[in-house]
């Protein structure tokens, strides 16, 4: 009986030892659930779009940026054309304010009495010098003093007459008004007899 016993305790153990194996062969291979491929995929997808998002307001806003830089040129443009003009109109004011002594000294030259009196000669000349070197230096600003010279042909883009001629080549008589030129532009035509 003892050894049925044993034998009976030696099963049963056997047994046990036996169950407790398949169990835990069958917990080694039960698989642990593998993540859903789906959830993946869907992160993929949510990165990727996310990625486009991103890509696409970089194009934006290189867009912006390029925009932004062609309308800072427009305006510095602008803001030069502006300036250039302001410098012109500023000339012109200037020029026009100095025209009417520059016309006086000019016609006075037409009227100069004779004499013999070297120092009123020599300051009737330095006048003329004065005259002279000051025409030479407003052409280095663009501006040039239209004094057409007695015998000279009559140009009507630089000229006005006040007299009439019958000569098919009219020519100047007498300078009544010198007139400007300003930036390649006439602003007073000189005035002349023919």
């Amino acid at each position: 009986m003892t050894k049925s016993k044993n034998n009976g305790n030696k099963k049963k153990t056997n047994d046990l030892a036996e169950e407790i194996k398949k169990t835990t062969t069958r917990s080694k291979t039960v698989q642990k659930p593998k993540p859903k491929s789906v959830n993946a995929d869907s992160g993929e997808a949510k990165a990727v779009s996310e990625i486009e998002t991103l890509s696409q307001k970089i194009k934006d806003l290189e867009a912006k940026n390029l925009r932004l830089y062609a309308d800072m040129q427009n305006v510095q443009n602008q803001y030069q054309i502006e300036i250039a003009q302001a410098k012109k109109i500023g000339k012109r004011i200037a020029l026009q304010s100095i025209l009417e002594f520059l016309n006086t000294l000019n016609i006075s030259f037409a009227f100069v009495p004779e004499t013999d009196d070297s120092k009123m000669l020599s300051f009737i000349e330095t006048l003329k010098n004065s005259f002279a070197k000051l025409s030479e230096e407003l052409k280095g600003i663009s501006v040039e003093i239209i004094n057409p010279k007695q015998g000279e042909s009559f140009d009507p883009e630089i000229m006005q007459a006040l007299s009439e001629s019958d000569d098919d080549n009219p020519k100047v008589k007498q300078v009544v008004n010198i007139g400007l030129r300003v930036d390649s532009q006439v602003i007073q035509a000189a005035t002349v007899m023919l």
